[in-house]
């Protein structure tokens, strides 16, 4: 299930290529490849399906379409994934995304937020990316993400990385831990 979630997420967000070097916020989405977008879309609704997932449906503020550069950047968005019952599977938000529309590599910033319905497990960054090939989602060194499992487990740090392929996480730096068990 969480594999389809990124899968889902990372294909319909749809964001940079991630041969990574962080760099801030403001540079990051304010050096675009062009100086206007191929398309641009406002308020809008985008529903985006594959074969092998339930489709996943994104509602933006804009999305900006760049063919040549093969990106997308959006602002403002949320999405959420059911199956086919109607059950909410992911849901999640952003404040900023870049899509990688060849690779469907991202990078999500701005009060990241994804949420896992099925397993209650949770994450949350100021700025995170994700490599569709390998499936690893990870974040800068700087930047703190929180991992909340079953709304009491929370574990955050800095220097995030994880192995969805794996279902291993890792921060270089643990700022806070809780875990119970049952």
């Amino acid at each position: 299930m969480k594999r389809e979630l990124f899968l889902s997420l990372i294909i319909l967000i749809i964001l940079s290529s991630l041969s990574c070097s962080f760099v801030s916020q403001e540079e990051l989405f304010s050096n675009r490849p062009q100086q206007k977008a191929d398309i641009t879309l406002n308020n809008s609704h985008y529903l985006f399906s594959q074969n092998d997932s339930e489709a996943l449906l994104i509602e933006a503020e804009k999305i900006e379409l760049y063919n040549t550069a093969k990106k997308a950047y959006i602002t403002n968005g949320t999405f959420s994934q059911h199956d086919e019952d109607g059950t909410l599977l992911f849901s999640g938000s952003f404040g900023f995304a870049i899509a990688d529309t060849n690779t469907n590599d991202l990078i999500l910033s701005n009060h990241l937020l994804i949420i896992n319905h099925k397993d209650k497990f949770s994450i949350e960054a100021e700025e995170i990316a994700w490599t569709d090939e390998l499936q690893y989602l990870q974040s800068s060194e700087q930047s703190i993400v929180t991992v909340i499992n079953k709304e009491h487990d929370i574990m955050r740090g800095r220097g995030f990385f994880g192995n969805f392929k794996t279902a291993t996480f890792e921060f270089q730096t643990m700022n806070q831990g809780v875990m119970h068990y049952e």
